[in-house]
Order: structure tokens, then sequence, then C-alpha cells
């Protein structure tokens, strides 16, 4: 995943803060013990978000502990401690980063890639031999995704439709029998709603770089990114809202027990906000930090 999936923090309760930190700090913990001590600058929003969803998908209810963190060995704080759950959520996370950085070589930004590709290869080795099914699948749907790139698809809905299929059958693994349809629609339009805000967010990026995005290759005439989404804002904002729109109908339709002010906040304010930054709706902020 790309690093859009996170929550809008003026919009988030305090309690729901202090949740929200003490799962990203026992993903990092859990990445440190599993995994090296190095991997834990792999810790996202993105696997956050995931191991959120597969405690509520197996009803289990996070146990909290206080501790020390390696960046402030002075001061203890609430961590969720690392559970089966969580190993499954930095498993699938060495999967999918490992073919993000096959995808980032494979758009020439091969110095980055080679980098992220040798920090994840050993969890890689240890997650395919977990996952075999889901690793070919993951391996099926970049290269069916890379050959649109050659071929200069046009339809947002193709090449969308392969990262939506990745998290799905992501979280189709991870939950096993407790696998719904309702949840395989919820993370394939956020699978679906990542790429293509993915795609908007490095408009700028892809033409410098002669990258292919699939936005460019639909609408042309491109000279800048603000010029671009102006000249074609009310398609573009009607793709987006219809994805979002799809993810908000279908996340009333679950229900979620543990963290459901977390949930919620992404789904309502996170999503949103990330959409308008894009969209040039509201001003761009990187300070956010947990």
């Amino acid at each position: 995943m790309f690093g859009y999936v996170f929550v809008d923090k003026p919009n988030l309760l305090i309690k729901d803060y202090s949740l929200y930190r003490a799962y990203y700090c026992g993903i990092c913990k859990c990445l440190g013990k599993n995994r090296s001590q190095l991997m834990r600058i792999t810790t996202s929003y993105d696997i956050t978000f995931l191991d959120i969803l597969l405690h509520n998908v197996f009803k289990k209810t996070p146990v909290l502990s206080n501790e020390v963190c390696i960046l402030n060995p002075f001061k203890k704080k609430p961590i969720v401690k690392w559970d089966d759950i969580t190993l499954s959520s930095i498993e699938a996370n060495d999967l999918l980063m490992y073919y993000k950085a096959v995808d980032m070589i494979a758009d020439k930004d091969k110095l980055k890639g080679k980098t992220l590709k040798n920090l994840v290869k050993k969890g890689y080795k240890k997650s395919r031999k977990k996952y075999p099914q889901l690793d070919e699948l993951l391996k099926k749907q970049y290269e069916k995704l890379s050959l649109m790139e050659k071929e200069k698809e046009t339809s947002i809905d193709k090449v969308a439709d392969c990262f939506a299929v990745i998290l799905t059958e992501t979280v189709k693994t991870l939950s096993k029998e407790r696998f719904t349809y309702d949840l395989g629609q919820f993370c394939y339009y956020i699978g679906k709603w990542i790429y293509i805000i993915d795609a908007l967010d490095d408009l700028d990026k892809d033409f410098n770089s002669g990258n292919y995005n699939v936005f460019i290759e639909r609408c042309g005439n491109f000279k800048n990114k603000k010029q671009f989404i102006d000249d074609n804002r009310t398609e573009i904002e009607f793709i987006v809202a219809g994805v979002y729109n799809q993810i908000k109908d279908i996340f009333e339709r679950l229900k979620f027990d543990i963290g459901d002010g977390i949930m919620t906040n992404i789904v309502w304010y996170g999503l949103n906000t990330q959409s308008l930054i894009v969209l040039g709706r509201l001003p761009e902020c990187r300070k956010t930090r947990l």
C-alpha cells in the first residue's frame, strides 16, 4: 500500500488517538522482534489499518502494555502487544513491500527499489513459504498491471482493478473462514481508491520521469498537476467520489467493535481528507505525526 489510509487527527478522539498509536507501535515492535531492527522503518499507517481490520474480523480485543520505545527508551507508553494477527499483518507487509520494490525498479526508481527489495528480501522468503498462493497472485497481478502499462491502457477501472484484487485477496487469505462478501467489497474499493489517489498524486513525478500514468494516458494535454486536475476536474472528482461512496456504503454494512472510532475516522474523515488534498481542495500538510 502507499501511505494514504490513515486517520484524520484533528477529528480523532483522544482515546482513539491513543489506541491508534498503540497499534502503530505494536506493529513496530513486532517487526523488530520477528524481522529486524532495520525493518521497523517499514512500519506504516496502511499496515496499522490492516492490523486493526483483522482484529475486528477475528473479534480479538488487543492487549495493552506500558513499554518503552526505541526512539524514547526513558518513557513508557501504551503499546498493543503483538499477537498472531499482528504477525500475519507484517507477513502481508513482507509480500506487499517486496512487490512494491519490484514495481519501483520497473518504474525507473532503481536505487530506492533495489534498496527496499534487499531490506525486505529475508522476510519475503519466509512469508512466501507460508502464503505461496497469495504470493503467486500478487506476482500475477503486478505482471498484469505491468502489461497494461506497456500497452498504455486508458481504462482506469482496468488498471485500478489490479491493486483492488491484491488488497482483497490479501485480506481474504489472512481472514480465512471469517472472510465475507461485504468485507471483500470493502477491501476491493479501498484498494481501487488507493490506486486512483496514488496515480493522481504522482502526476507530476510520472510525467517528468516518463512513467505510465493512466490519467495522463486517458486525458492528455498535461502541463502540470494543478492545470491537469483543473482542466479535468469534473471527470476526476466523479471517479474519486464514486469509489469513495462505495467504501462508505459498504462500511455501514460492516460491524466494527474493536477500534470502531478509529475505523470510522479513517473511512469518514481520513480517506476524504486525503482525496481533497490530492485534488487540491485542501492545502497539503506533511507534518502530521503520531
